[in-house]
């Protein structure tokens, strides 16, 4: 249960389950002389939060069906956005980047998190946050489940792994991707191609 109040007299209140990464909302009121006041959304931000991302969720990876492509990772077309729509398939940083997207069209307050190893997306809300695993299925995780995370690839963690990205990095690291795998399947046109990509982003600032 939570409450909104105005001057001392309380004007909202709404009760909600929290089961894990689901907020079901099981009552919702404001007194019909302080409606309009966009007072609902104050009422409880963070579980609005929750509930568009479980939507989000059940649209992307249930409804439209992405999901990682872990039996053939190194394949180049999991990098390309448009070839991740059209198979369905993608790696953590392409699936986060059409998470990213659908995010932002939302208005959504969610980033891009380059973790070693791994790509996220986090939604920082008014009072919580929330971790996004866009290559299992849009699981929820906790700063505490990213750290543990780490320790399991035997890297010492710094505040610097949890920071939002800029998007010019986000292409980088895609591309950086990319030129490794083409490198090793030794297609030294489109390795050195993609090389000099990212030697003039490289050169550009954040």
């Amino acid at each position: 249960m939570c409450s909104s109040d105005l001057g001392g007299v309380i004007v909202a209140y709404g009760g909600i389950w929290l089961m894990v990464d689901e907020a079901h909302i099981t009552t919702f009121a404001v007194h019909p002389r302080y409606r309009r006041r966009r007072i609902g959304e104050r009422l409880a931000p963070e579980a609005r939060g929750a509930a568009v991302l479980h939507e989000m969720n059940r649209l992307l990876f249930e409804e439209l069906g992405l999901r990682g492509n872990q039996s053939d990772f190194y394949n180049p077309e999991n990098s390309y956005p448009h070839r991740v729509l059209e198979r369905r398939l993608g790696i953590p940083i392409s699936l986060s980047l059409i998470y990213l997207f659908v995010g932002r069209r939302l208005a959504l307050p969610i980033t891009g998190i380059g973790m070693p190893g791994h790509f996220l997306c986090r939604y920082q809300g008014p009072l919580d946050e929330f971790y996004v695993d866009a290559f299992h299925g849009g699981r929820f995780l906790t700063r505490s489940d990213c750290k543990q995370r780490l320790q399991t690839l035997a890297v010492a963690y710094d505040e610097s792994h949890l920071m939002p990205v800029s998007p010019r990095r986000i292409l980088h690291r895609v591309i950086a991707n990319l030129h490794v795998i083409h490198k090793e399947r030794r297609d030294d046109s489109v390795a050195n191609r993609l090389w000099r990509h990212l030697e003039v982003i490289s050169g550009v600032r954040a």
